[in-house]
């Protein structure tokens, strides 16, 4: 049985909240078409890791590293502004710390 006690320390990886995480991938399959059908059409690796990641049914920050890396070595400054956009919500946590 699972209390909050132990769900609270479980490394098992949970959808947020709201629906399904399975059906936000049935609503928007057209955006992970055009990817995988560009990535076909350029022969391109990286497009094509970065198409997998809307077929999984959660995303976790470890399972993102992988295809981050690999769009990094690609588009450094997309990978710039993702990586200073995913701090944003750390903002208001550490300023009073700086």
């Amino acid at each position: 049985m699972v209390t909050q006690e132990t769900a609270a320390i479980s490394p098992a990886p949970r959808p947020a909240c709201g629906p399904p995480p399975w059906k936000e991938t049935i609503r928007r399959p057209y955006f992970w078409l055009a990817l995988a059908w560009l990535a076909f059409r350029r022969k391109d690796v990286i497009l094509g890791v970065v198409a997998w990641q809307f077929l999984v049914p959660y995303v976790t920050f470890y399972g993102l590293m992988p295809a981050f890396a690999l769009v990094a070595t690609r588009w450094p400054w997309a990978a710039l502004a993702i990586s200073l956009a995913a701090w944003v919500p750390y903002s208001q946590v550490l300023l009073p710390f700086l």
